[in-house]
């Protein structure tokens, strides 16, 4: 499912050399320390702020606020950085339909949110809201595999994962990302595994939004 992690931090681009104190999570995180940073609490109360504006707007809307066409972009980001990785244990070449399914599912996005954006948000019709927002609702869940990853197999979601390495980072496509095992023919076996099930997943995802979703579906479903 979509998630928000909001943080603040100093003007990285205007002090790029300032060394950072890894406080986070230590004895030396305590009210003491966050009251250095943070006098009166101010910019705590101003994220919360935004955050409560944000739940808000979002539970206030009839159509869930949600552009799919940054799955297309976050997946093709996530292809482009492992890349590398899987070159180096399968070869070249063996991205290909991994590609061409990124593609075929960024073509359906784009299609889908210009349905929607081109809907008049003040007459639309029950069907039509249930439509679209049971759509979103299962294109989220189509990166879900109950199997989990291979090597990390407490995480899920083929699309995005925390980190191996730092926790507070994330990593796309997580399965395809870092060292899968010891020998190099398992590591192969087990990278080519993981590559087709993303490729299912992708295209499940396709297919949603690319289902019609018809008075027989709905009549089943509920």
């Amino acid at each position: 499912m979509s998630s928000l992690l909001t943080a603040f931090s100093y003007n990285m681009e205007a002090y790029p050399e300032l060394p950072t104190y890894p406080a986070h999570n230590t004895l030396q995180d305590d009210m003491g320390y966050v009251l250095d940073i943070d006098p009166g609490y101010i910019l705590h109360s101003s994220l919360v702020q935004i955050l409560s504006d944000i739940v808000l707007r979002v539970s206030d809307s009839a159509v869930i606020p949600m552009n799919v066409t940054h799955y297309g972009t976050m997946m093709r980001a996530g292809l482009a950085g492992v890349q590398k990785n899987i070159d180096s244990v399968l070869g070249a070449n063996e991205t290909e339909l991994l590609k061409s399914s990124i593609e075929d599912f960024t073509k359906a996005a784009e299609d889908f949110q210009k349905q929607i954006d081109a809907k008049d948000r003040n007459n639309m019709t029950e069907f039509e809201v249930l439509e679209i927002n049971d759509k979103l609702i299962r294109l989220s869940r189509a990166f879900i595999y109950e199997g989990g990853l291979l090597h990390r197999s407490q995480y899920r979601n083929l699309l995005i994962a925390p980190h191996p390495d730092n926790l507070n980072e994330e990593v796309v496509f997580p399965g395809l990302a870092g060292n899968l095992g010891s020998d190099p023919s398992e590591e192969r076996v087990q990278l080519s595994r993981e590559l087709v099930i993303l490729v299912v997943a992708v295209k499940r995802a396709r297919d949603i939004l690319l289902d019609d979703f018809g008075p027989n579906l709905i009549r089943d479903e509920l």
